[in-house]
């Protein structure tokens, strides 16, 4: 609520992303108080429109964050339609990952053209065996605002070397060409999937 405070908040912020190699932050509670803290006002003694006056300078200053990292070309995790849980198509849709069980249902939500409109966050996956076919799905079905990984839980750790896939630039929407069956065309290849058989075709070139 100190407008000193507040927009030092911004600009710290905003120098932490200097540079090309990086995209965006993170800012958690960005509701205000108490967000995960549901005892908190009742702790400290705020009343109700304290605690209302609070959030709005919170939620004032988190748009204001927003307006400038779009304006130097960053972004912030929360800005997305999903909020800050990875998940592969906007709140609402039904789609929760890819998986043998959910791939056809899941892809067919996710080819919906109008969906191209909206940024997309995929939640990647660890296990070997599925590695490639949500690679495959998150390029065959992503918008030009796409992310990909484990939200702030990234690690290197995680790290997985299909990642210096070099897909290029997209030529097309996504296509199913079989029921089940997805491709989407890309400068580098094909990107295909195959919920039925659950294999995936990743023809590019690497790093």
């Amino acid at each position: 609520m100190n407008p000193d405070a507040a927009a030092y908040f911004v600009s710290s912020i905003n120098a932490s992303l200097a540079g090309d190699a990086v995209d965006g932050t993170f800012t958690d509670d960005v509701d205000g108080l108490p967000a995960e803290h549901p005892n908190a006002q009742g702790r400290i003694g705020m009343s109700d429109d304290d605690l209302a006056a609070l959030r709005f300078a919170t939620q004032t200053t988190s748009q204001h964050l927003i307006d400038t990292l779009i304006a130097a070309g960053k972004y912030n995790w929360q800005a997305f339609g999903s909020h800050d849980t990875s998940a592969p198509a906007p709140p609402g849709r039904g789609a929760k990952s890819i998986s043998p069980a959910s791939c056809a249902t899941t892809m067919v939500t996710l080819c919906n053209a109008t969906l191209q409109t909206q940024p997309l966050l995929m939640k990647m996956t660890t296990a070997a065996p599925d590695v490639n076919q949500t690679v495959a799905a998150f390029l065959i079905a992503r918008p030009p605002h796409a992310y990909l990984g484990w939200s702030w839980e990234s690690g290197d750790e995680k790290w997985n070397d299909i990642f210096y896939l070099q897909a290029g630039e997209p030529t097309g929407l996504c296509a199913q060409t079989a029921p089940g069956v997805f491709e989407r065309a890309w400068t580098g290849g094909v990107a295909r999937l195959d919920c039925n058989a659950w294999t995936a075709d990743l023809p590019f070139p690497s790093l």
